[in-house]
């Protein structure tokens, strides 16, 4: 699967936050959760790998793509936006760019998935 820049800038900001990524996964509650369906090393390895092959993406695995979900689910990168429009420190433009990489990925994402 391969990326636009504005999709992997998305992407990238969440997996430069590998330990939030690797305990989105594996923070779990014995007595009420079922075990985490991959451990710290493989979600690390995962994340590494998607990095390092950028936006031109790689072969998609179930684990990475797991971890690309999350970039999508676990993303903080709009948390902020609409303040940033009106502080001036970015364009509306450029907000709404944002918005509609995200959409394109959520589709692209579900896509590959099989979500909905």
């Amino acid at each position: 699967m391969k990326f636009t820049p504005t999709e992997w800038e998305i992407i990238d900001n969440r997996l430069q936050l590998v330990d939030a990524v690797v305990q989105c996964f594996t923070d779990y509650d014995p007595a009420h959760d079922p075990a985490p369906e991959y451990n710290e090393a493989e979600l690390e390895a995962a994340i590494h790998e998607l990095i390092e092959a950028g936006r031109d993406g790689i072969e998609d695995t179930p684990i990475r793509l797991a971890v690309l979900q999350d970039c999508c689910d676990g993303c903080t990168f709009f948390a902020d936006i609409e303040d940033a429009v009106c502080g001036g420190e970015m364009s509306r433009g450029k907000m709404l760019a944002y918005f509609k990489a995200a959409n394109s990925l959520d589709d692209k994402l579900n896509t590959y998935t099989n979500r909905d």
